[in-house]
């Protein structure tokens, strides 16, 4: 008898409390507020810091595209990252998930932010992207 109330207290436990790994193992929300910032061969990126207590990471992605293959390029702890390998006159795309303590990578961020690195310097004459592509970068 003492059994079959362990048994029975036990299930009663299980049948009215969440279990608060399920939560924890699913995908967190991805970043906010992605923004970029283009520079002479780098871009610098930022974004809203996770609202989750268990982030261990941000993953940032870039890409040549917007609907093209994004390719982790960095991870960072901070909701900050600064893409040095980017080129003055090439466009790029980038987004950012996050990461929590278990692992989980969310999907990437529903806001994409586009740079093309500019140089530094006087005497170089850019032109408007919006008024002439082919004159604001080598991109396609």
């Amino acid at each position: 008898m003492k059994t079959l109330a362990s048994i029975l207290l036990l299930g009663m436990f299980f049948i009215g409390c969440k279990d608060p790994v399920s939560t924890y193992e699913q995908p967190p929300q991805p970043p906010q507020g992605l923004i970029a910032l283009a520079l002479s061969n780098r871009v610098d990126l930022s974004w809203y810091p996770s609202q989750i207590q268990y982030t261990a990471a941000y993953k940032v992605w870039v890409s040549d595209a917007y609907n093209g293959k994004y390719t982790l390029i960095g991870q960072t702890s901070n909701p900050t990252f600064v893409d040095n390998g980017a080129t003055n006159g090439v466009l790029y795309f980038y987004a950012v998930s996050t990461v929590n303590d278990a692992g989980v990578e969310s999907a990437l961020t529903a806001d994409y932010v586009r740079a093309v690195p500019r140089p530094e310097g006087g005497g170089v004459v850019l032109a408007d992207y919006h008024v002439s592509p082919p004159a604001a970068c080598r991109c396609q």
